[in-house]
């Protein structure tokens, strides 16, 4: 069975840097930047994904201890 995590993915061609990820971050992290590399994983407030215009970010599970979302 394994055990799950919820992080955040983000798909950079769709970004069209408007950066209100940015803004409404509470960590105070430049969210528009990790979103052009790729490392979303790491983000905990997950206020981002309701604030994006264009669904850029997303909530996704993934299991622990593998390296592909579900």
């Amino acid at each position: 069975m394994g055990l799950y995590c919820l992080h955040l993915k983000a798909d950079k061609d769709r970004c069209v840097n408007c950066r209100k990820c940015n803004t409404r971050c509470q960590m105070n992290l430049e969210v528009n930047a990790l979103v052009q590399q790729n490392r979303m994983q790491h983000l905990e407030c997950i206020l981002c994904v309701d604030v994006c215009p264009h669904g850029v970010i997303s909530y996704h599970w993934w299991r622990i201890g593998r390296s592909k979302d579900v």
